[in-house]
C-alpha cells in the first residue's frame, strides 16, 4: 500500500510544470533512523533530496510525532495518501513538506515554494478500522495503552477494567491482530508490533467515534470567584482537557475545564457548585474506565493520564492547546506508549 501510494505521490508531483521527481531510493536508514524512501525534486538547475515518511493518513494525532522526526531527519517530507485539513494546517505551521497522491502539496525549501490544494483525494483507498475501533472496542485499547501487559491478562480481567464484555475483549484483539498492530505468538499470548502506531490511531477514533458517546454536560461555575486548583475533587473524579493540561506544563492557562467522573451529574453538580449551562466552560463527562483515582499511575494528582490528556487537546482548533498537547506528547507520552 505504502509503495502505492509513494509511486501515486511522486507522479502526481512530476507531473507539475518545470518539477522532475523520481524516488532515489526506498527502505533505508539516515542517520540511525528508518527512512520510507528518498526522492529527488529537480526544478530548473536546483536539485532537493527529501527524506519520505509514507503514510495511508496523516491526521493531528501524528503531527507531534512527525515534528519530533523532522528534529532528527533533514529535509523531511511526508507522504500520504489522504491528509486531514487540520493535519495540513498543522505541518504547514511547522513547516513540514507533505504531498498527496491526489496532488495536494506543500514545499517551502531554500529557494523552492509549491503550495497547491483543493484537489480531492479518492477516499475510499483509505484505509478503515475494524472491530478494535469501535466504541466498546476502544475502550479495551485505552487499557492496553495505559497498561501494555493487560494484552495478555485473562479476557473477564480486561473486560472489567474497560467496562465492556468479554465477548468485546476477545473481538477487540482479533481486531488488533487483522489490522497488524498485535501478533499471535500462541492462543494465550500476544506482542505489540507498533505501540505508537496504535496510540495515534486510538487518538483519532477516541475524538471521532468514543467521545462523542460518552454521557457528557455543560455546566458553570456557582461562585464565579472560585480557584479551580483549590477545589477538592471527589472520590474518582479527575481534570482532564485544558485543566489537567495546566496541571501538567507551565504553558497553557486553562479557559475551560473539562472534568471525568463517575458519579451522575446531579451529584457532582452538587459537590462541585456547578449550575447547568449548555454554553458552559466546564464539560463533566462520564468515564469510561473502572480504575479508582488511587489506582491511576499519573504524574500528577486528580487528572486523568496524560494519553487521555493529550486525546483530549490535539484536535483543537485552539493553536495553544495544540501546542500544549506537543508539549505533553514529548514529555509524558511518547516514551511511553
Amino acid at each position: 500500500m505504502n509503495a502505492e501510494i509513494l509511486a501515486t505521490a511522486v507522479q502526481r508531483i512530476d507531473g507539475l510544470h518545470n518539477i522532475q521527481c523520481r524516488i532515489e531510493k526506498q527502505d533505508l536508514f539516515f542517520r540511525g533512523f528508518r527512512v520510507d524512501a528518498q526522492i529527488q525534486l529537480k526544478i530548473d538547475q536546483e536539485e532537493i533530496l527529501l527524506n519520505a515518511e509514507v503514510k495511508s493518513k496523516i491526521v493531528p494525532a501524528q503531527i507531534p510525532k512527525l515534528v519530533s522526526l523532522q528534529e532528527e531527519i533533514e529535509s523531511l517530507i511526508v507522504i500520504a495518501h489522504y491528509i486531514t485539513p487540520r493535519a495540513k494546517e498543522m505541518l504547514i505551521n511547522e513547516q513540514i513538506p507533505y504531498a498527496d497522491t491526489a496532488g495536494n502539496i506543500f514545499l517551502n525549501k531554500r529557494t523552492i515554494y509549491i503550495y497547491i490544494e483543493n484537489k480531492k483525494p479518492n477516499l475510499d483507498k483509505v484505509e478503515s478500522k475494524g472491530r478494535a475501533f469501535t466504541p466498546a472496542g476502544l475502550k479495551v485499547v485505552y487499557q492496553f495503552l495505559l497498561y501494555p501487559e493487560y494484552i495478555n491478562k485473562p479476557y473477564r480481567f480486561i473486560g472489567e477494567r474497560a467496562r465492556v464484555t468479554i465477548r468485546t475483549v476477545g473481538k477487540t484483539l482479533e481486531g488488533l491482530v487483522k489490522e497488524k498492530y498485535v501478533l499471535k505468538e500462541n492462543k494465550n499470548t500476544y506482542h505489540y508490533t507498533d505501540r505508537e502506531e496504535l496510540f495515534q490511531s486510538w487518538v483519532t477514533a477516541y475524538n471521532k467515534k468514543l467521545r462523542p458517546k460518552l454521557s457528557r454536560r455543560r455546566f458553570r461555575w456557582r461562585d464565579k470567584t472560585v480557584s479551580w486548583q483549590n477545589i477538592n475533587l471527589p472520590e474518582n473524579t479527575l481534570w482532564g482537557g485544558a485543566a489537567a493540561a495546566e496541571l501538567l506544563t507551565n504553558y497553557l492557562i486553562a479557559d475551560q475545564w473539562t472534568v471525568y467522573t463517575k458519579f451522575d451529574f446531579i451529584e457532582i453538580m452538587e459537590k462541585l457548585q456547578l449550575i447547568p449551562d449548555k454554553k458552559g466552560d466546564i464539560e463533566v463527562v462520564k468515564s469510561f474506565w473502572n480504575e479508582t483515582s488511587e489506582e491511576i499511575n499519573n504524574p500528577k494528582e486528580n487528572m486523568v493520564n496524560p494519553i487521555l490528556v493529550y486525546a483530549d487537546l490535539i484536535e483543537d482548533a485552539n493553536f495553544r492547546y495544540v501546542e500544549a498537547a506537543k508539549i505533553i506528547y514529548n514529555e509524558y507520552v511518547k516514551n511511553n506508549v
